[in-house]
């Protein structure tokens, strides 16, 4: 699916223009291969500079869809003009590349009414320095300590630096200043603390049940992502042969559209003479 951009960069001589070909479906990489991509990519700069200007057309594959960026330079290859941009012109692009894809059987987005649109109306609630002490502290806890000590030395091994004096505090990665525990709410002091690691009261979580999550493992997504690897790999031979089923209907189509054109331009040219004759 494309879509297109331009932009222009103050005081540079170059004019960057971004087309990206994206698929919601599984298979947003079983639709097209990086090489017809880039194919793509070339006659969509062939065309809005109507081959006046060098461009470059770079192909990526490091995200979900495979997608093009394509840098023209502003000044003519004959060097006696430069692109001027226009208003809407990035619409222009999108709708260029819309009609290519169409040519090439690839799949377009769908524009949607304002109404008809997915909208979020929950945000995810950002994780932050002190979520992540609260986690960690509650990990360390769970694994017992015998004093508080060990689990000042638990806290080290997870990356946190621990500075003593009269109030104990500990910084971790990313932080700008040190967090005392004291201040970290109730359950989390260190007169807290040690008591719960001495026995003498149960350790309250300022999370709930329902909020605590174990992150997976990377063996475990490594899996997900196998399974899902092949199962777009076993639907890409059935979609591929319909994709050329497609282009062998639109090829036969076009061919017949062009001879029926042709037939009647003969036939006008017929009566013409006819009449001339007369």
């Amino acid at each position: 699916m494309p879509n297109g951009s331009t932009s222009t960069s103050p005081g540079d001589n170059k004019k960057a223009m971004s087309s990206r070909i994206r698929n919601a479906s599984p298979l947003s990489r079983g639709e097209i291969t990086p090489e017809e991509a880039n194919k793509v990519g070339y006659e969509l700069a062939m065309r809005f500079t109507k081959g006046k200007h060098a461009f470059i057309v770079a192909t990526y594959v490091d995200r979900a869809h495979i997608h093009n960026h394509i840098i023209f330079n502003s000044t003519t290859i004959d060097c006696k003009r430069k692109f001027k941009d226009f208003h809407l012109s990035g619409l222009a692009v999108q709708r260029c590349s819309d009609i290519i894809c169409v040519e090439h059987g690839l799949s377009i987005i769908e524009k949607k009414p304002y109404r008809e649109r997915a909208k979020r109306t929950e945000y995810p609630k950002k994780e932050t320095f002190r979520d992540t002490i609260y986690a960690d502290i509650n990990a360390i806890v769970k694994q017992k300590p015998k004093d508080f000590e060990e689990f000042l030395q638990f806290l080290a091994q997870k990356g946190y630096e621990v500075k003593r004096g009269k109030n104990t505090a500990l910084r971790g990665k990313g932080q700008m200043r040190f967090i005392r525990f004291h201040s970290l709410g109730e359950g989390y002091s260190e007169e807290e603390i040690r008591a719960v690691l001495l026995g003498e009261k149960a350790h309250r979580s300022k999370f709930k049940s329902s909020q605590v999550h174990e992150k997976p493992k990377v063996k475990d997504l490594s899996a997900e992502y196998a399974q899902v690897l092949a199962e777009k790999k076993a639907t890409y031979a059935e979609y591929r042969a319909a994709r050329s089923e497609m282009q062998e209907y639109q090829k036969a189509r076009h061919n017949v559209e062009v001879f029926f054109e042709m037939q009647q331009k003969e036939e006008e040219q017929e009566r013409w003479e006819q009449q001339r004759e007369t």
